[in-house]
């Protein structure tokens, strides 16, 4: 879920600018193909984020954990607790601060 955030965040204006296409009505009913190039920068961006964390590169693990890994680790803490009651009171704010700085990593 963590990297899907990323991801989401990340990749957010190539999102925005398929949807936009796909919200008109020749982008969406008379001619999808006429967003390809929209869907096609959105796919790269997903792929390259994949592919930058699926890696197996000796600088690509030495910057994960440099910059990433308390990141990853307090999110993930954050994250393991939610199914507690104290989730359901409002600690889903702390938890979706960690997240936004880990989608900035």
């Amino acid at each position: 879920m963590m990297f899907a955030y990323r991801g989401y965040k990340q990749c957010q204006d190539q999102r925005a600018a398929l949807e936009l296409c796909r919200a008109t009505p020749y982008g969406k009913h008379v001619s999808p193909e006429h967003c390809e190039k929209e869907a096609a920068n959105m796919l790269e961006c997903y792929h390259q984020r994949y592919m930058r964390l699926h890696s197996f590169s000796i600088a690509s693990v030495l910057h994960a954990r440099k910059n990433c890994g308390e990141a990853y680790k307090q999110t993930f803490d954050c994250l393991k607790k939610g199914s507690t009651s104290k989730w359901q009171q409002g600690a889903h704010g702390v938890c979706s601060k960690l997240l936004d700085e880990f989608a900035k990593c």
